[in-house]
């Protein structure tokens, strides 16, 4: 089939038509040049502009879709803060005194220490262990009955404390542990190391025996009241035994979108709620699965850790929160420098909105 003049004359009269009207610029310049030099460096120019406008906008795309964010810092100040809790644990806490004096009951000890490499296998055979009540489920109390008490006072600001009223006992993987107000009764109004906590407490080292540490002290932890506090050697401190230690804290608040956009480069947070209704921490989230993981094993939950523990918590699938904050006689100084909150907070790069406005804007 043939083109006709009259086509060829209609086909010249709508390009002349389009050119001349188009938004796209450059276009006029090739409806009617009649230099071929003039016609072919506005071709190269059209065809570079429209190689560059597509790739500018298939780049963008791209990115707006790889859900990019931008975390922005800022500070928040109070007239008071909620004070956070705070967890005591001691670094030998089984008590001597309590521990019968046996070979086999020593051996036993060894082997969960630091020193375990150091006991010989155990012979559960052995009518000794079942007398000793071994395979008797234990409370927290029978538990507590084998390690040290706590002795100590607590001050907050100008007025002494009373210990029942805002301590609490856990059981953490390294043994029994003190949280102090972990009901999130206290408020801090002034700051400065006389006027928050002051805590005064007796280790009873002479009663060391096996522990989680070659030496003695105590380790504790600031944190949410509402999270499980669980040592990660990352925000923990360590103080030794006839030592004052003044701790600094800030409160820091962390807010991140929730999939798909990443927390990290490689993770997503999980939103602040579980199937109950509760808060979700990934700490608590950990605890469940290593207890579930144990009740399937051996049909029993252990407050002890071992060597597989970490190689077990890789399998949990426990992500980090979208939002959460982060906080012989030894002395406990724990404070407030300022009443100020810094919040980091995540927001999309992009969206739809400014993406479709940047592009009305290029065409």
């Amino acid at each position: 089939m043939s083109v006709t003049t009259e086509d060829n004359d209609n086909f010249l009269s709508l390009w002349k038509d389009f050119s001349q009207n188009t938004g796209f610029h450059g276009i006029n310049k090739l409806s009617h040049s009649t230099n071929k030099l003039r016609l072919i460096i506005w071709s190269i120019i059209l065809v570079a502009c429209t190689t560059f406008l597509v790739m500018f906008v298939t780049t963008q795309i791209i990115d707006y879709y790889n859900y990019p964010v931008i975390t922005n810092m800022y500070t928040e100040t109070h007239s008071e803060l909620q004070f956070p809790a705070v967890t005591i644990c001691n670094l030998n806490s089984l008590k001597k005194s309590s521990i019968l004096n046996d070979t086999r009951m020593e051996n036993h000890y060894l082997k969960l220490s630091l020193l375990d490499e150091y006991a010989t296998p155990t012979n559960w055979s052995d009518p000794f262990f079942k007398e000793q009540n071994f395979f008797e489920k234990r409370t927290l109390d029978n538990v507590l009955t084998d390690h040290k008490d706590y002795s100590q006072s607590w001050r907050f600001g100008e007025r002494y404390l009373m210990p029942k009223e805002y301590e609490s006992f856990l059981i953490l993987r390294s043994g029994p542990c003190l949280t102090f107000n972990l009901n999130d009764k206290l408020t801090a109004q002034i700051t400065g190391s006389n006027f928050n906590l002051n805590a005064w407490v007796n280790i009873d080292a002479a009663n060391d025996y096996f522990g989680e540490s070659y030496g003695s002290g105590l380790k504790f932890k600031v944190h949410d009241p509402k999270e499980y506090p669980d040592f990660d050697g990352i925000s923990d401190y360590y103080v030794e035994p006839g030592r004052e230690i003044s701790a600094t804290i800030t409160k820091n608040e962390f807010e991140y979108l929730s999939k798909p956009y990443k927390a990290m480069a490689n993770s997503y947070c999980r939103e602040k709620s579980n199937s109950d209704g509760t808060d979700y921490y990934s700490t608590h989230c950990f605890k469940d699965c290593f207890a579930r993981h144990m009740l399937t094993s051996c049909g029993c939950i252990d407050f002890t850790a071992n060597k597989a523990t970490a190689s077990l918590l890789k399998t949990c699938d426990c992500p980090m929160s979208c939002k959460f904050t982060r906080k012989n006689y030894i002395n406990l100084r724990i404070y407030f420098d300022q009443l100020k909150t810094i919040v980091s907070k995540q927001t999309p790069k992009y969206s739809a909105g400014e993406m479709f406005g940047m592009y009305y804007l290029i065409l």
